[in-house]
């Protein structure tokens, strides 16, 4: 049988195994918090760099649709043009040019 002592000994030997493993266990969430917060530093870091990518795209696309509507516009303006100088080719380059101006200013 156990004496006194045994069983002193025994529950002190089951504490201290007791809080090694919680003081393990404390590490190891420390640990797997280091690990969850550095990834959710990259992940925020990502989500910035795929925000500036969507920004610039969003712009590239913008000034696209610009430079298509002005496109439109000068290929209009060069199609009236060249109706204006097959039609009158009578009147002389200025004379023309002034009625292509006039058509473009009623068009606008």
């Amino acid at each position: 049988m156990y004496t006194c002592c045994d069983v002193g000994d025994l529950q002190a030997g089951l504490l201290d195994f007791e809080n090694e493993t919680i003081e393990k266990q404390r590490e190891e969430l420390r640990l797997l918090i280091a690990e969850l917060q550095d990834r959710d530093r990259e992940l925020n870091e990502m989500v910035t760099a795929h925000q500036r990518q969507m920004d610039a795209w969003q712009l590239d696309r913008r000034r696209t649709a610009s430079l298509e509507d002005k496109c439109s516009r000068l290929q209009s303006q060069s199609y009236i043009r060249i109706c204006i100088f097959n039609i009158y080719p009578q009147y002389n380059i200025y004379t023309r040019l002034l009625i292509h101006a006039r058509i473009l200013s009623s068009s606008i």
